[in-house]
């Protein structure tokens, strides 16, 4: 008997032991999530995880932001749209804890769906220092371009160069660049086209000027606005076609551009079944402009330009290309000859800057020398960048 109640003592004890033991570990476990958060996507189309844009956009909003969705609880197939709204918002708001979701039902309140002027069935109105955008989609883009909006504030200005069979920003031809513009307004940008036949200066309000393949010479007095804008600190940027520059000769000379005859030849672009002419990359240099960049793309058509180092300009390259190809004068169709032509890798992206607002740059990996002073790449556009957020 003796012996049974020693036992029944001993398990007593083993039992308080666990029980407290799993109350302690209970504690640390609830204490460490507290203190450290870990999350894990395990949806199939990651939709619950935010992309490097849409964090940095959210980092940039220094305040409350508040969001009104106008919606029916309940649409007409009896899916819970204000469920649907809230799962959407709360990724954000895990990223940025003062986002605050108001939900209104039109058919509850129509008087305040009526005040702030609602027609959709579903529209999300988004608030940041007294300014507003609104949505009628609630996709990762479109509401990262609102906060982006937001964020920037003021309305920033880009102009296209027109008057000279340029490609235009607002056009629909295939070789347009309409879908460009369509982005850029998305993103709260204002376009614009500058004659400069009949401008008398490029704006000085302007954020960005781009000049996109002219088919014909522009006048010397436009160029010589054009160099002004450059000289007083302006962007630009400048694509470039494998045709003459269209009198655009003194805007390279004053960037330190040469352009030489010849055009990329790639031969791994016999794998996507295309001409050698369309260079193909995968690597990038490194810059805010190609950070996370991590796709790959093509270029047909890239030249061949050579930089002249200057004390007043510096050059950073963007997108390497052609790694095994060369850049020919003759038939591009011909194998790459290192005794008649350049070997790659060329750079087809490049950024130019002042070197006021830049550090010296070290030359390129992959470029080649003729001289002290004149590296060798290739490409087929020019960004020419001050500082603009």
């Amino acid at each position: 008997m003796e012996a049974t109640r020693k036992r029944r003592l001993q398990q007593m004890v083993h039992h308080g032991l666990f029980v407290g033991l799993l109350l302690l570990l209970t504690a640390l476990l609830a204490h460490l999530a507290r203190e450290y958060r870990f999350e894990h996507d395990l949806t199939r189309s990651h939709r619950n995880t935010l992309s490097a844009a849409t964090l940095d956009a959210l980092n940039r909003l220094e305040g409350p932001v508040s969001v009104t969705a106008y919606a029916l609880a309940r649409d007409a197939r009896g899916d819970h749209l204000h469920r649907r709204i809230e799962e959407f918002l709360r990724p954000y708001q895990r990223a940025k804890p003062d986002i605050a979701l108001t939900l209104i039902d039109p058919r509850e309140q129509p008087r305040a769906a009526a005040e702030a002027g609602v027609r959709g069935a579903v529209e999300l109105v988004v608030e940041y220092r007294r300014r507003s955008e609104r949505l009628a989609e609630f996709n990762e883009q479109a509401f990262t371009n609102v906060l982006m909006r937001l964020a920037r504030g003021t309305e920033r200005l880009v102009l296209w160069l027109d008057g000279h069979g340029e490609r235009r920003l607002n056009g629909s031809a295939n070789h347009d660049l309409g879908e460009f513009g369509r982005q850029l307004e998305h993103k709260g940008f204002r376009l614009s086209s500058l004659n400069l036949s009949l401008a008398q200066e490029v704006p000085r309000n302007v954020g960005l000027l781009i000049i996109a393949s002219p088919q014909v010479d522009l006048l010397p007095g436009e160029v010589e606005k054009i160099r002004r804008h450059l000289a007083g600190g302006g962007n630009l940027l400048w694509l470039i076609d494998p045709e003459p520059l269209r009198g655009l000769a003194p805007v390279a000379e004053l960037l330190g551009l040469v352009l030489a005859p010849g055009v990329v030849v790639d031969p791994e672009a016999a794998r996507l079944n295309a001409s050698p002419t369309l260079a193909v990359a995968a690597v990038y240099g490194r810059h805010p402009i190609t950070d996370g960049f991590n796709v790959i793309t093509v270029y047909p058509q890239a030249r061949q330009i050579n930089t002249i180092d200057s004390e007043e300009w510096r050059i950073r390259p963007l997108v390497e290309v052609a790694p095994r190809g060369c850049v020919k004068t003759g038939n591009p169709d011909a194998r790459c000859d290192p005794k008649r032509d350049i070997p790659g890798p060329g750079m087809s992206r490049l950024r130019a800057q002042r070197a006021s607002a830049l550090p010296a740059l070290t030359q390129p990996r992959g470029a080649t020398s003729t001289s002290g002073r004149m590296r060798h790449s290739s490409l087929s556009m020019v960004l020419i960048w001050r500082a603009w957020g």
